[in-house]
């Protein structure tokens, strides 16, 4: 459950060390998330796209962070998104 990450960390998304619980984890361009044991999910890092504001994901399943967005799948199978959507990559139909 502990993760640790290194590289560019100029916008702090490798500030992962005080994380607990986590069984995944994705690096954006300059974010990163992890998804917890209980189903949240937490974030550090770029947010310029509110691509880390993920406080509100809960029963996650699955996490995936792109360049400027992240996306997950909830036990129900319904999908969170969050962050840019500039070139369609955070529309579900």
């Amino acid at each position: 459950g502990t993760v640790v990450a290194t590289g560019d960390n100029s916008k702090g998304q490798c500030n992962v060390t005080e994380w607990t619980g986590i069984v995944a984890i994705s690096a954006g361009n300059k974010h990163t998330v992890g998804l917890k044991y209980d189903g949240t999910v937490v974030s550090v890092g770029d947010n310029e796209y509110r691509q880390c504001e993920l406080s509100a994901w809960e029963n996650a399943k699955a996490i995936s962070a792109g360049m400027f967005h992240t996306i997950g799948i909830n036990e129900e199978g319904v999908f969170f998104t969050a962050g840019s959507n500039e070139n369609g990559q955070i529309y579900l139909d």
